[in-house]
């Protein structure tokens, strides 16, 4: 069952292949255009889920950055400044390093095909 759908998106043809496969299922038994379908199917499942992951793990982290930083004196954490500092760096560190990770596994820019 093939058929061809055409796509505006830069002139492409996408072909469609059925992709509903067991787990135990040998995927070398497929032609590789079936294969690179069910893979792109797959990486899009993946980054979609990754997407939301980091999306909710950033906010939930800055959210108790801000709740730390804020109510420091407070509730008496009684944090110095060097480490209010050092939580302030790392989470802007880590907070752009995800987002980079993530933006760079979806918006490739060599995708290379074999």
């Amino acid at each position: 069952m093939e058929n061809k759908n055409t796509s505006s998106f830069k002139n492409l043809t996408i072909e469609s292949y059925p992709i509903s496969v067991t787990s135990r299922d040998d995927y070398d038994k497929y032609d590789l255009k079936w294969q690179k379908t069910r893979r792109f199917a797959e990486d899009t499942k993946h980054r979609k889920g990754l997407v939301s992951w980091v999306k909710y793990v950033v906010t939930l982290w800055l959210v108790s950055v801000l709740f730390v930083v804020t109510f420091n004196s407070t509730f008496s954490f009684k944090l110095s400044d060097s480490v209010l500092i050092t939580l302030l760096a790392t989470t802007t560190v880590n907070i752009l390093g995800l987002a980079f990770i993530v933006l760079q596994g979806l918006f490739q820019i060599n995708d290379k095909e074999e």
